[in-house]
């Protein structure tokens, strides 16, 4: 399972990871939730605001499409995405992220007439 925290632009994702850091972590800044992203999207830190990875990606839609493009060009080619909560984020995923990440998936290629 792939965790993702997706907005519009990073610095709304990464807002969205430190409100619910701060649950946790009342005192924490930015910076302490952005240094266990060393990559920038890949944050390690999802199994302390109540995920069950540890590992996920934040960032904007397209940064977010753009690493899981690149996974798949390494050669994984199924994922198991998780948000929380569950339907707020599928949603999110549905609407604004799948068809970056596979432009393709939107248009039904076994169908026949």
């Amino acid at each position: 399972m792939l965790p993702i925290i997706a907005r519009e632009d990073e610095h709304e994702a990464w807002a969205r990871v430190l409100r619910l850091w701060r649950e946790i972590h009342p005192a924490a800044t930015e910076q302490d939730v952005r240094s266990r992203a060393p990559d920038g999207t890949t944050f390690d830190g999802f199994d302390h605001i109540g995920y069950r990875t540890p590992a996920g990606l934040v960032g904007s839609y397209r940064q977010v499409a753009d690493r899981l493009a690149g996974y798949e060009r390494a050669g994984i080619t199924t994922f198991v995405l998780s948000g929380h909560p569950g339907i707020e984020e599928i949603h999110r995923a549905g609407e604004h992220l799948l068809h970056l990440a596979d432009p393709a998936s939107r248009t039904p290629t076994g169908a026949k007439a």
